[in-house]
């Protein structure tokens, strides 16, 4: 693969931040956002993960039967349980640092995207580093798309999320869990790209219909 396409590939992954960032330029927000928030959310994802990692160990290392029976279905089985662990504990997380914001000032609606767009850095860097050791060799369209559309996803579910919070909703967590649905959809689909497809499609639709509904504009106007 050519440095050129190499490049443009990684920038496919990257769209979803150059949004953002032109989005912040344009509404003249910089001055809003929290660059401590995007730093808790890069922790907030390695913690969970972390925590997700060590419960789907502990399934494998204290299953009886593991030495036999390890088969796609027992792993798929302990990769949800290690998915369901990250989703509770990542989306927690999310609640302490949106929560002790509210009523702070009208930069409060940016603390719950600037979590997720650290929180979706955790795994952008897990693609970009191979890339950027291994040169020209592993850049893939389609994993680049797959990148963009995850971290899509967790922006939009971020600023979701800040509203349901406001209002103490514990929906929040399944609309987080959208991001989480469409990880563990990968691992599960990644054999049949058609039905892999569909599903990102459906979780993107989903979450922008959850972003266009829960949307802070009017009480970022009132605040104003």
């Amino acid at each position: 693969m050519s440095t050129t396409q190499q490049v443009l590939s990684i920038l496919l992954g990257a769209l979803p931040y150059f949004i953002v960032l032109i989005w912040l330029t344009f509404a003249r927000r910089w001055r809003d956002i929290s660059l401590t928030s995007v730093l808790l959310g890069a922790f907030g994802i390695v913690v969970a993960v972390a925590l997700g990692a060590i419960v789907g160990l502990l399934l494998i290392l204290y299953n009886p039967h593991t030495g036999s029976t390890v088969n796609d279905s027992f792993l798929i089985g302990v990769l949800a349980a290690s998915v369901a662990v990250a989703m509770i504990v990542g989306e927690m997380f999310r609640y302490y640092i949106v929560k002790r914001s509210i009523g702070s000032d009208r930069r409060e609606p940016l603390v719950s995207l600037a979590y997720g767009v650290g929180f979706s850095l955790g795994e952008f860097l897990v693609y970009l580093v191979p890339l950027l050791v291994n040169w020209g060799k592993l850049a893939s369209w389609d994993a680049s798309a797959i990148i963009a559309v995850d971290v899509t996803i967790q922006i939009m579910v971020s600023v979701s999320c800040y509203e349901l919070i406001r209002q103490s909703n514990f929906a929040f967590i399944a609309v987080g869990g959208l991001y989480y649905l469409s990880f563990f959809m990968s691992y599960v689909l990644h054999d049949t790209v058609i039905l892999n497809i569909a599903a990102k499609v459906i979780v993107f639709g989903i979450a922008l219909a959850l972003m266009i509904v829960f949307h802070p504009t009017a009480r970022e106007a009132e605040t104003e």
